[in-house]
């Protein structure tokens, strides 16, 4: 009778296993897990008029709407502002089209006026350094790395100082 010897076990954690068709080791964000804990506001952005004058009236209908985050600070308290924009529908041949949102201080960011004047405020006036201001951050339920926070200041400080 020949002994049969148990299989060997793997002492390492499995690698990510990756879906078919994606590339590179990139991994699904955190975002939605960082913002889940945080309260939320809404606000809907529709000009009627405007579209009425740009489309025609009755030539136009809302197919969708698409939703813009931002992250706003208080001295007490943050939150997520959730700003939704249509996506309307136009004409005969019902083409989409995207009615703009207004001007963002960085594009695809969650960087909004009051968390800008709150980090340059903290950082030039106060001279707190960036790992306690991630932590003050932090401790208000937002999760922000060092090197976001740094981006984020130098690009202000280029806009708004020059």
């Amino acid at each position: 009778m020949t002994a049969r010897r148990a299989p060997a076990v793997a002492t390492h954690a499995p690698r990510d296993i990756k879906s078919p068709g994606s590339v590179g080791g990139k991994r699904r964000g955190k975002r939605a897990d960082d913002l889940a804990g945080l309260p939320r506001e809404r606000q809907y952005f529709l000009d009627i008029a405007g579209l009425n004058s740009q489309y025609g009236e009755g030539n136009w209908r809302i197919a969708y709407w698409h939703c813009h985050l931002g992250l706003e600070h208080s001295p007490e308290a943050a939150y997520v502002l959730e700003t939704y924009t249509p996506v309307i529908s136009v004409g005969p041949g019902h083409g989409l089209h995207a009615v703009p949102y207004g001007p963002r201080l960085l594009e695809r960011s969650l960087l909004t006026a009051s968390l800008g004047a709150f980090i340059l405020f903290q950082k030039f006036f106060l001279a707190v350094p960036f790992y306690r201001l991630s932590m003050a951050l932090g401790n208000l339920g937002v999760f922000l790395s060092r090197q976001t926070i740094d981006g984020w200041t130098v690009m202000l400080a280029e806009t708004v100082f020059s």
